[in-house]
């Protein structure tokens, strides 16, 4: 026999108001559950809640007939909003648990098996596919990434693995979302010239507003506590779901999304056992200003390649680095050979600062003008920089003019009034092949800041038999 129902009664307001705050705390875990790593149990805990919810509600509809107008118009708006909030947020959930994505992630092995492609979006049950296949792989040192969406909760697992294993990450296509999280959980990065890093703000799976700004922070959290500032996480979650916002390269060196060595031309190499020719290529193609010399010298990247491969066999990590930046000098010099006046006047003022910070040491700033790159390196981060910011200018800036045979004949005539036998004898001697012909550290620099000093028309004939 049934209990009579008080249609207006404080126990059905009471009950409505309970379950009411039960549908907003499954809302809430429901949100939790989606932008983090949770233990799966709360799945469990979510799903029996949802059950205990619906049920109560159609069995209260049941005895519709005995509730009052606006207990009725109560019980359905929570029906609609329980019913609404369960399939926003179970859906994902059936996905994930047992349909699965319509495509699973693809791993495969590249340089001998150093390298672990990557390919396609997270999906449930993906972190214990990729600790058996590290298993059977044990040189994998190395992941290539390349996806778009899946599963946030199991990214950060993957991302948890990838960090136990202290294995490094490559970006080498769309790397979006989830997959984003897998890159910055690398031991060492580095992305590819066709990598595209990109973010999305996603929106709570519930209809509540509130629960959409608490999503928000919740990703907020996520993303900084993988490194990210605060002002590059805000901007990253500006764009809504389905679009996208892609990372500029120089926004991710800041933010050390991007692994860089201690000098700027210097590339993060592989471990040296082992390395396989196109590990070193890749290593040369994620660094942005060596592929702007090969762009402006082609055969610049084929030429560091063999070099690294010949030098980085014996395992001397700072000898090869050195190797690098004593090729990228020679790369200088056929930029110079190109160069605009303005960026021949940049060079030479740049010149003039290191000699000055050599602090009258002779020996170096022979050294230094005869092209030695251990000298270079010797000069602090500052200069360091600026030699990074000259060469990718000097890489990108037109082409000028080849100067023709009248002006070669002019700067002969303008350079034998402009300088007498000797200052054309000391002219050369600052852009000297060896050190023994080159100048100490006091005459180098009179010498420049006199040639700096010339009027433009004989400025140029001087730089011109500098770097010609």
């Amino acid at each position: 026999m049934k209990r009579p129902l008080n249609p207006s009664g404080a126990g059905l307001w009471l009950g409505l108001a309970l379950l009411a705050g039960l549908s907003l705390a499954l809302d809430a875990l429901a949100t939790f559950l989606a932008f983090g790593d949770t233990p799966r149990a709360w799945d469990g805990l979510w799903l029996v809640g949802q059950l205990l919810l619906v049920g109560s509600l159609l069995m209260l509809g049941l005895r519709w007939r005995e509730l009052a107008p606006l207990a009725r118009l109560a019980w359905g708006l929570l029906l609609a909003y329980s019913l609404l909030n369960a399939a926003l947020a179970g859906w994902p959930w059936l996905q994930a648990r047992w349909l699965g994505p319509a495509q699973p992630a693809t791993l495969s092995l590249v340089d001998a098996g150093r390298t672990l492609q990557w390919r396609g979006a997270p999906a449930e049950g993906d972190t214990e596919r990729l600790r058996a296949q590290l298993a059977q792989a044990p040189a994998v040192r190395q992941v290539d990434l390349q996806g778009s969406g899946g599963s946030l909760p199991e990214a950060l697992r993957l991302a948890a693995l990838l960090r136990e294993r202290r294995l490094d990450t490559r970006a080498s296509g769309p790397c979006q979302g989830p997959c984003a999280a897998l890159f910055l959980a690398g031991a060492r990065r580095q992305l590819l010239p066709e990598a595209q890093l990109a973010w999305q703000r996603l929106g709570a799976p519930s209809l509540n507003p509130l629960l959409h700004t608490w999503a928000l922070s919740l990703q907020h959290t996520l993303w900084q506590g993988m490194g990210l500032s605060a002002d590059f996480a805000q901007r990253a979650l500006l764009t809504r779901a389905p679009r996208w916002w892609q990372a500029e390269e120089t926004d991710l060196i800041a933010q050390g999304g991007l692994s860089q060595a201690d000098y700027p031309l210097d590339l993060v190499l592989p471990e040296p056992s082992g390395a396989q020719p196109q590990e070193y290529l890749q290593a040369l193609r994620s660094h942005r200003l060596w592929r702007l010399l090969d762009a402006r010298l082609p055969g610049t990247l084929a030429q560091a390649q063999a070099l690294l491969v010949q030098q980085h066999a014996g395992g001397d990590t700072a000898a090869t680095q050195l190797a690098l930046h004593q090729y990228a000098l020679d790369r200088e010099r056929h930029l110079l050979a190109g160069a605009s006046v303005e960026m021949r006047y940049r060079f030479l003022d740049l010149q003039r600062e290191r000699l000055q910070a050599l602090n009258k040491n002779d020996a170096d700033c022979r050294a230094l003008l005869a092209g030695s790159a251990a000298v270079r390196r010797k000069l602090g981060a500052e200069l360091a920089r600026q030699e990074s910011v000259w060469l990718e200018d000097a890489a990108v800036e037109p082409r000028p003019p080849a100067p023709s045979r009248h002006v070669v004949a002019l700067d002969a005539e303008v350079l034998r009034k402009t300088w007498n036998r000797q200052g054309l004898g000391l002219l050369d001697r600052l852009a000297a092949a060896n050190e023994r012909q080159a100048l100490d550290c006091a005459p180098a620099i009179r010498l420049i800041e006199e040639v700096r000093a010339l009027q433009p028309a004989q400025r140029k004939p001087a730089q011109r038999r500098l770097f010609d």
